[in-house]
């Protein structure tokens, strides 16, 4: 079977059974069973890649907002057309007034759309003091993108766990 490990060092991101195909391809007769103890003895796994994690922002507790323009939250919701194309959409809420801000709606809502709308919200509105938005990858490009452009430094950006409502409850509520 050193035609197996020759094959797996060629294709490195193949599997057993991938390999176990090429196998038969080439004239190879043997069941997946052995193909399977044998890439399995040889320690030819494929190793799993490791999720992306996204820099870390400092933490601390978050304050409720008490006035008018302190802290907005931002979040998106998906759905789907009949036709399998997806919809997205931006919300952006105030938390004090619970006041929506702004819905951007589209198949696909690249950063510099959600640059845009805080620009456009910044010009009307002015910037609060904090914003929330979740971990989640929509907003990993995002929130670089919104504080170079319209949030500035002194400002806050607050990240909560990606896929856990309850720490943005304003966000969810539309």
């Amino acid at each position: 079977m050193a035609r197996l490990t020759v094959l797996a060092g060629q294709k490195r991101r193949y599997g057993y059974r991938r390999l176990h195909v090429l196998l038969r391809r080439k004239g190879w007769t043997l069941n997946w069973k052995r193909t399977y103890r044998v890439y399995h003895a040889a320690g030819l796994m494929v190793r799993r890649r490791k999720r992306k994690r996204i820099a870390g922002v400092e933490c601390s507790v978050r304050v409720l907002a008490a006035r008018a323009n302190q802290s907005w939250s931002m979040d998106f919701v998906s759905g789907g057309f009949v036709d399998g194309r997806r919809l997205r959409c931006l919300n952006i809420v105030h938390d004090f007034t619970k006041e929506c801000l702004a819905i951007e709606v589209d198949t696909s809502l690249p950063g510099w759309r959600v640059a845009s709308v805080l620009e456009r919200l910044a010009e009307s509105r002015g910037l609060p003091s904090s914003v929330t938005v979740d971990n989640g990858p929509e907003f990993a490009a995002t929130a670089a993108i919104s504080k170079q452009v319209t949030i500035p430094t002194s400002r806050r950006c607050w990240l909560y766990a990606y896929g856990v409502p309850w720490s943005n409850h304003f966000g969810m509520l539309l």
